[in-house]
C-alpha cells in the first residue's frame, strides 16, 4: 500500500469512526448501520452480538437519555494488510439519564447510590476495532469496547428545566437539516 493510499484509507476509517459517534448521539439508526459491515460483531459489554441487535439495544437503552455526546481521540490505525486495519481509539461519553431511565443506566454501571433524580454519566473507554475494506468501503467488522472508568453525578432539578436544548437526538438535528438545505440550494443552481 502506497503512502497516499494508506493516508486515504486512514481518512476513510477516521471518518467512519466519527460518523458512528454522531449517529449514536443523534439516534440515526441507519447511520449506525452504515458504519458496520452487515456481518459485524460488537462486544459492548452489556450487549454482545450483531449490528441489528446493537441498534435495538441502543434504541431501548437511550429512551430517557436527554443528551448524549461521544468524542474520540488518540486514534491509532495499524494496517495489517491493504484490506484490514486494527484501530484503537479513546472514547469519552457524557450522557444525561432522566430519573425514569435509571434502570438502563444501572444495567451499565450497577446499583447507583444517589438520589432518585436525573444523573449525568461520564465515561472513558477505548474502542478496539477491526476495520475491513470491502467493496471499496472501510467499515467495522468487529468492535470491542474496553471500559476504563465511569462516573455518575446527580443533576439538580433546576438544571433540568433551565437547560436550553438546541440539538435534537434525531435526524431532524440542525446539522442534518442544514446539509439537506445546502445540497438542495446547490442542486437548484446546477
Amino acid at each position: 500500500m502506497s503512502n497516499s493510499t494508506r493516508h486515504e484509507a486512514r481518512v476513510d476509517i477516521i471518518d467512519a469512526l466519527h460518523r458512528w459517534c454522531r449517529s449514536v448521539d443523534r439516534l440515526d439508526y441507519q447511520g449506525m448501520r452504515d458504519t458496520f459491515h452487515e456481518d459485524a460483531v460488537d462486544e459492548h459489554g452489556a450487549y454482545n452480538g450483531d449490528v441489528e441487535g446493537l441498534i435495538a439495544w441502543i434504541k431501548d437503552r437511550h429512551q430517557g437519555v436527554q443528551f448524549s455526546s461521544h468524542s474520540v481521540s488518540n486514534i491509532i490505525v495499524d494496517f495489517v494488510s491493504d484490506e484490514v486495519a486494527l484501530v484503537e481509539s479513546y472514547v469519552r461519553t457524557i450522557q444525561r439519564y432522566l430519573a425514569a431511565n435509571r434502570r438502563s443506566l444501572e444495567s451499565l454501571c450497577g446499583k447507583i447510590d444517589l438520589p432518585g433524580g436525573a444523573v449525568d454519566l461520564m465515561t472513558s473507554s477505548r474502542y478496539v476495532d477491526r476495520y475491513q475494506k470491502r467493496k471499496g468501503a472501510w467499515k467495522i467488522a468487529h468492535r470491542k469496547l474496553l471500559p476504563e472508568w465511569k462516573q455518575v453525578f446527580p443533576v439538580a432539578d433546576t438544571l433540568l428545566g433551565g437547560v436550553s436544548m438546541v440539538a435534537h437526538r434525531n435526524i431532524n438535528d440542525y446539522a442534518f437539516a442544514e446539509f439537506k438545505r445546502l445540497k438542495a440550494a446547490h442542486e437548484a443552481l446546477a
